[in-house]
């Protein structure tokens, strides 16, 4: 299984995390026309390396990869708060994270978080991004 569809899984899992996206979890650029925030797009920043030896590195790889939550402003709910509580539960899900199964996720490494500012003032966006070792 890609790299991809093991966070999509581990997100979609966490319970805390969709209790406030609901399945609005998307990979970056495939979120449907329409969508309602609040929701949650991710995305490979980068291919950090892949590890050198003296022989096979069994398909040993590490990426970044920035998580982002996306929020508005509604009637008794401020997006600024919505979108950092977002934030919080990406980070509970991620750190740490491991498995043995699958495409295997051998840790997770907090990198930075950022506000991303907006024309719009109604919408919230932040963002945090991580370093993924695994093994497909």
């Amino acid at each position: 299984m890609p790299i991809e569809d093991e966070i999509y899984t581990r997100l979609s899992g966490f319970t805390a995390l969709t209790d406030l996206v609901g399945a609005e979890i998307y990979p970056e650029g495939e979120v449907p026309q329409g969508t309602a925030e609040p929701y949650v797009t991710y995305m490979d920043v980068s291919m950090i390396s892949r590890p050198g030896a003296m022989g096979p590195t069994y398909g040993l790889s590490m990426k970044r990869f920035q998580f982002t939550a996306f929020s508005r402003n509604r009637s008794g709910v401020n997006g600024y708060d919505e979108a950092r509580s977002i934030v919080a539960q990406l980070k509970a899900a991620l750190d740490p994270w491991k498995t043995t199964t699958g495409t295997i996720v051998q840790g997770t490494l907090y990198l930075d978080e950022r506000r991303h500012p907006s024309d719009e003032s109604e919408s919230r966006e932040f963002s945090v991004d991580y370093k993924i070792n695994y093994e497909e």
